[in-house]
């Protein structure tokens, strides 16, 4: 989990060996939820204290910039979900995945169940992990 300089580490890594099959967002900006096979909220709920015309907002809350103005999108630039996976011996996978978080709070990626992108994201590695039976 992390932002772009989570992104350096995943992109240098040299394990799994033998990457079997590869998954990733189809837009890097936009396209979280699609990755996480989630529905978006019905309606978006913007940050507390979102920025406008007169006021700089809260920056501790996401999204500021990018994000605020497309809902459902993230302020992170040029990264995406990515998840590398390989088989190992007989009916072994093992897998690495990189899932971008721009903010400490953040309400980017909203489901009809979850408020925040911090949220979305447990439910999603929740769900990853009982796939897997891990």
């Amino acid at each position: 989990l992390g932002d772009s300089q989570m992104n350096f580490l995943f992109n240098f890594m040299t394990y799994p060996y033998n990457i079997s099959r590869q998954r990733e967002a189809k837009e890097k900006r936009c396209g979280v939820l699609d990755y996480y096979n989630f529905s978006k909220a019905e309606a978006w709920i913007p940050p507390t204290n979102a920025r406008n015309e007169t006021h700089v907002g809260n920056q501790t809350q996401g999204p500021y910039d990018f994000g605020l103005k497309n809902p459902f999108c993230m302020d992170l630039l040029g990264w995406k979900n990515e998840m590398l996976e390989s088989s190992i011996g007989y009916n072994k996978t093992r897998f690495v995945e990189k899932l971008c978080l721009d903010y400490a709070s953040d309400v980017e990626q909203q489901t009809p169940t979850t408020r925040t992108s911090q949220e979305t994201m447990i439910l999603y590695i929740t769900n990853q992990l009982e796939r897997r039976n891990l």
